[in-house]
């Protein structure tokens, strides 16, 4: 009974420590939720709105546009953003990082320097908390 008892409480000391977490994360602005959000996949993977449309350009001259949609935690491959300060000091594929804001929406957009790079993320506040919801990459 001690036992049973013991692991009780272990479960909801984990459990109001999870939630208290969730909270805090919740309460981040959102430059400290980026910065969580690009080095960390765990969190990454966790802050994703699912499913995740990916919108991309299959062919310039015809204009093509294809849609891959990421249903769950285990189709995401890992995106690390932590490079993005350094981008505009690459001798090739240059780009500059602007952040669009409102409210409950930002986009985070990947802008080529002399080069058709244009990703764009886009994320909102949902149930207090930032998420990524939207990828559209309009590169050339």
């Amino acid at each position: 009974m001690k036992y049973i008892a013991l692991i009780l409480f272990f479960i909801s000391t984990s459990l109001s420590f999870s939630q208290s977490e969730s909270r805090d994360i919740c309460s981040l602005p959102f430059e400290r939720f980026f910065e969580k959000f690009s080095t960390n996949e765990e969190f990454q993977k966790e802050n994703i709105k699912y499913p995740l449309k990916l919108t991309y350009i299959t062919d310039l001259e015809t204009s093509s546009i294809e849609t891959k949609i990421y249903k769950n935690q285990s189709e995401w491959k890992f995106i690390d953003f932590s490079e993005d300060i350094k981008a505009r000091e690459r001798e090739y594929d240059q780009y500059e990082v602007m952040i669009i804001t409102s409210d409950q929406k930002k986009l985070y957009k990947q802008k080529g320097i002399d080069n058709g790079i244009l990703v764009i993320y886009q994320f909102e506040k949902i149930e207090g908390c930032w998420k990524l919801t939207l990828v559209e990459d309009e590169s050339a």
